[in-house]
């Protein structure tokens, strides 16, 4: 898959017809979103989306993903090894779950594994399931990647509002910066869409610091 960077300032010039349309369009579970509660800096920096790496790295790496997609499954592996070798980066997580039920019900797990610190795990074991997975096996996956599945459970029950309203807003910043479909990255001022390799990956965060 190409890739291809999208310089900020010309979202900006966008902006505010995108918000506009986004004001009139559904979010996930028939919800919709109001303009006057969208602030894009908020959304960036949204606190409850997962964090890997080192969260006080020096540069930050945005990635939208869904664990069904074959060029995220890719990016996996590229991404593991670039934060091995670099200690300073800060790799944000946003679940975009746009596969279809089985990518966002595995989307739900990880984020409510987040509440048991497991979130990082069940990250790597979805993605190490064949693209095919069902529900039963996203579930085996999060027990044997260490989460408690009675509490998961609870967590997806009680807090399925919170999880709904992650997802939406990822949703959000996904159409703001225009993605096409996963995976998506923000990598200091520059968006780039599909499939890095692990040579760009380490020029863009360069250029980034």
């Amino acid at each position: 898959m190409a890739s291809r960077r999208v310089s900020p300032p010309l979202l900006a010039a966008f902006l505010f017809l995108v918000i506009g349309l986004l004001s009139l369009a559904p979010w996930p579970g028939g919800a919709r979103a109001a303009s006057a509660d969208i602030d894009v800096n908020d959304i960036i920096t949204d606190p409850s989306s997962p964090v890997l790496g080192n969260p006080k790295g020096k540069v930050t790496i945005i990635e939208f993903t869904d664990y069904r997609c074959p060029y995220c499954r890719t990016m996996q592996s590229r991404l593991d090894a670039l934060l091995r070798e670099n200690k300073e980066i800060r790799l944000v997580i946003k679940e975009w779950p746009i596969f279809g039920e089985t990518s966002v019900h595995a989307a739900r797990v990880a984020l409510a594994a987040n509440w048991q610190g497991k979130y990082g795990a069940v990250h790597a074991a979805l993605f190490a399931l064949p693209r095919t997975m069902d529900k039963d096996a996203v579930r085996e996956a999060a027990g044997k990647a260490g989460v408690d599945l009675v509490r998961l459970d609870k967590d997806l029950a009680a807090r399925g509002p919170e999880i709904a309203a992650m997802l939406a807003r990822n949703d959000v910043a996904a159409r703001l910066f225009q993605l096409q479909g996963t995976p998506g990255f923000v990598i200091g001022h520059d968006v780039y869409f599909g499939a890095l390799s692990l040579e760009q990956l380490r020029r863009y965060v360069k250029t980034a610091k």
